[in-house]
């Protein structure tokens, strides 16, 4: 793959430990202020919110500037947000409206760094090693989700909130070492068109008029749409839907979960090649539903990770199918606005989600019904895949 690849995945795994460390440090530090499910709900949308905010203007600047600088430089104030967090919680003053407008900082550097990052890996690597590459991408991603939380877990417990706050700080400073190794192999293009407006709309025409990207644009929105009530209440669910007392407990959960993903990690790359891209985006896409629901209705931790496991295959073969599609198909100088915007669309459904979830577990549902039905969207999305061109990508 090169070295330069291999040097930006050596920094991206270390940075993703630091990504799924807070995944679990966040909200048990939040669990500890609040017991609001709108509480964690409203940090989880602060997080995700920016890539909504920024994503389809962010798009343009990735094209304009250098995707590699723009990423280090995201890096480089994650670093620093971090820092500043792990202080303000040693001091003792630390409040959950604090912990929204860090979401908040946080976020908006990430939207910045995910949709450069994307956008410079296709210039380090031959268009026939993109699936292999965003299959490595993966399988760090997945393997970070399943060993970070307990990391983060056991970090809270030996060492306190502080240090684990600040290990994450470390971890960005590694991914923006990465970044300073990693050349490109081909120049970066510019936009043939100059006007800002003008770049924006050309972005948005292209998505709009390729099927196959905008039908999995839309349908991972509805899939991220679910996911939301996960990800910003896993705490709290452990405590009033699966009935576990201690929030560390969650982690093994969470374990099953990135265990499942690194399978689907692995063998992405392969079943991509034999059954077709696709395929295998709208059987990740059921596959990941079907776990989310079964693992809802489960009261025990061995059959809840046995449930997270089976479902989280579907997530890297949905990913990375979805990512390899829009790397394909878009041009090299509209790459930045085609990841930037479909990102928008796509994961800018994760606040609207958390603050529905929110909403309707304090208010309409509990908790508990809620995620064992949200779930069946996504197998309901998957299925309406299969007529149109989407499932005819190979």
């Amino acid at each position: 793959m090169g070295r330069s690849f291999n040097a930006l995945w050596l920094g991206q795994t270390i940075s993703l430990f630091g990504d799924y460390i807070s995944l679990f440090t966040i909200p048990a530090f939040a669990l500890e202020l609040t017991s609001r499910t709108t509480d964690f709900t409203n940090i989880y949308a602060a997080e995700n919110v920016p890539t909504l905010i920024f994503g389809f203007v962010g798009g343009v600047i990735i094209d304009r500037v250098s995707r590699r600088r723009l990423a280090l430089m995201a890096d480089v104030m994650r670093a620093v947000a971090f820092g500043l967090l792990a202080l303000v919680v040693a001091s003792g003053r630390a409040e959950i409206w604090m912990l929204v407008g860090f979401a908040f900082v946080i976020g908006s550097f990430a939207a910045g760094f995910n949709s450069a990052l994307m956008s410079f890996i296709p210039s380090l690597v031959r268009p026939e090693d993109l699936t292999t590459a965003n299959g490595r991408m993966a399988i760090s991603q997945q393997i970070a989700f399943a060993t970070g939380p307990v990391l983060g877990a056991v970090l809270v417990r030996l060492t306190g909130f502080p240090f684990a706050f600040a290990v994450n700080a470390l971890t960005f400073v590694a991914s923006a070492l990465s970044l300073l190794v990693a050349r490109p192999r081909i120049r970066q293009p510019r936009p043939k068109t100059s006007g800002f407006l003008e770049q924006l709309i050309e972005g948005l025409s292209f998505i709009w008029n390729t099927k196959v990207l905008l039908y999995t644009v839309l349908a991972a929105a509805g899939a991220n749409f679910v996911t939301a009530l996960f990800e910003s209440s896993i705490l709290l669910m452990g405590r009033e839907v699966f009935g576990l007392e201690d929030p560390f407990a969650v982690g093994w959960i969470l374990g099953g979960l990135g265990a499942g993903g690194v399978v689907g990690a692995l063998t992405a790359a392969a079943v991509i090649r034999r059954v077709g891209i696709g395929r295998v985006a709208v059987v990740g896409l059921v596959l990941f539903g079907l776990g989310l629901a079964t693992m809802a209705r489960q009261r025990n931790v061995p059959a809840i990770s046995t449930a997270a496991f089976v479902g989280f295959i579907g997530v890297p073969w949905l990913n990375v199918a979805i990512v390899t599609i829009r790397q394909q198909v878009s041009p090299d100088a509209l790459l930045g606005r085609v990841t930037a915007a479909s990102r928008a669309v796509a994961w800018g459904s994760l606040p609207l989600g958390a603050i529905t979830a929110g909403y309707l577990a304090d208010n309409v549902l509990d908790l508990a019904t809620l995620a064992a039905y949200g779930p069946l969207l996504m197998v309901v999305l998957g299925l309406g895949l299969i007529p149109t061109v989407v499932w005819r990508a190979r």
